[in-house]
């Protein structure tokens, strides 16, 4: 089964990933930090004791970011789309 991940965890991976230095663990929890290391999603750096994002992490984080907002239809009983919310923006 894959793992999905929580809000807190995506968000800490986008911290992870954006940050321009090594995250020291203090910062994140440390099951979060098994988790992203048992996923290959970040790995430790030794030269800067910390964890920096793998390129699987970089990828999924702009996987992440790459999905497009839902779209809000209205649909009948009979499951037929009969109209599309229009957020103005």
């Amino acid at each position: 089964m894959e793992k999905v991940l929580t809000p807190y965890e995506i968000t800490s991976l986008i911290h992870i990933v954006i940050s321009t230095m090594a995250i020291d663990a203090c910062l994140i929890a440390d099951d979060t930090i098994k988790i992203f290391v048992d996923l290959n999603l970040v790995s430790f750096d030794d030269s800067s004791r910390g964890y920096d994002a793998t390129a699987l992490g970089t990828a999924h984080v702009n996987q992440i970011c790459e999905l497009s907002l839902p779209k809000q239809v209205f649909v009948n009983t009979m499951g037929e789309v009969i109209g599309e919310f229009n957020a103005q923006t």
